[in-house]
């Protein structure tokens, strides 16, 4: 997913965000740095996005976020409109992947969806967890360099710890 040269960070959220991993050129330090997780506690999506963006402020470059939610949004301080208004702004493509969301959870797949679509990005929904590292290679083969929405480096995972 992160090619050399890009550069990524790891953030998770649950009751809030926390930074799991620096910005760094070392996919395998990033990737290392979200093992065992686990889905506990509440979600913040809207604060953990805006938090996340902060990171790309002064980075020049195509950049892309992957977004991982298991649920919506239950405490954040800041409200959907808030954080969608910080991401259009941003300029950062935002790939949001949607993990066991029932179809009729029309809420968090409506805020995905608009995500996805107002920033440049995609949504994907997965059932195993195991799929949505597909699910975020395929977003990350979406933002090739030959692609016009092309936004690659430098890349960064936002991941769920709700439920």
């Amino acid at each position: 997913m992160v090619r050399h040269g890009d550069r990524c960070f790891t953030l998770t959220f649950s009751d809030r965000p926390v930074l799991r991993m620096p910005l760094t050129d070392d996919p395998r330090a990033a990737a290392q740095s979200l093992e065992r997780i686990q889905a506990d506690g509440s979600t913040s999506i809207h604060d953990a996005l805006v938090h996340s963006l902060f990171y790309y402020r002064g980075t020049h470059g195509q950049r892309a976020l992957v977004l991982l939610s298991d649920g919506d949004d239950n405490t954040s301080q800041l409200t959907y409109d808030e954080a969608l208004e910080y991401a259009k702004r941003s300029g950062v493509a935002i790939f949001t992947i949607g993990l066991k969301i029932p179809a009729h959870s029309l809420g968090i797949r409506g805020k995905l969806n608009r995500l996805g679509e107002m920033t440049g990005g995609m949504v994907f929904y997965v059932s195993k967890a195991a799929t949505a590292r597909s699910s975020a290679s395929c977003a990350a083969a979406t933002c090739s360099p030959s692609s016009p929405a092309s936004r690659r480096a430098p890349a960064a995972t936002a991941r769920s710890r709700s439920r």
